[in-house]
């Protein structure tokens, strides 16, 4: 009996008072300025990776045969600007739908921008653990390597 009234009972509501609208205001505007300084980024090693690549790959024909594509740090650099695009976009999203949220007190634009924040923490989660397990892969390679060369 003691379940059922429990049930009835309405749970309490979130309420976004304007000191909550301030500073989600705040954040919206710290997450666009970090977006866009992002994109710039993006840019800028877009642009290094080719002209890494096209440099790189002009002075290893000069010097003769390279072991490894001389180009391969300028595509890296590509590679990371890709793997970078996501969260950044998802930032400018949060910050524009937030923006939007607060400002027109618009309950859907406030949910989207907190599913594009989620996905961006997901996402740079992910991306902080698959390094980790790279730095700690080099690291046992590292310490085999190490042993072999002390124990030969």
């Amino acid at each position: 009996m003691e379940s059922t009234e429990f049930n009835q009972q309405e749970e309490p509501k979130l309420e976004i008072t304007e000191f909550i609208k301030l500073d989600l205001r705040e954040a919206a505007k710290w997450g666009k300025f970090l977006s866009v300084v992002g994109f710039i980024g993006l840019g800028f090693m877009i642009l290094a990776g080719f002209v890494m690549a096209l440099v790189l790959s002009a002075a290893m024909d000069g010097l003769g045969a390279s072991p490894f594509p001389s180009s391969g740090i300028g595509v890296m650099y590509i590679i990371f600007a890709g793997i970078y695009f996501y969260p950044i976009y998802a930032l400018l999203k949060f910050s524009t739908k937030m923006k939007t949220a607060v400002n027109f007190n618009d309950g859907v634009a406030l949910t989207e921008s907190f599913r594009y924040l989620k996905g961006m923490l997901r996402y740079m989660g992910i991306i902080t653990i698959v390094v980790l397990c790279i730095y700690g892969a080099f690291a046992l390679f590292g310490a085999a390597i190490g042993i072999g060369a002390a124990m030969g």
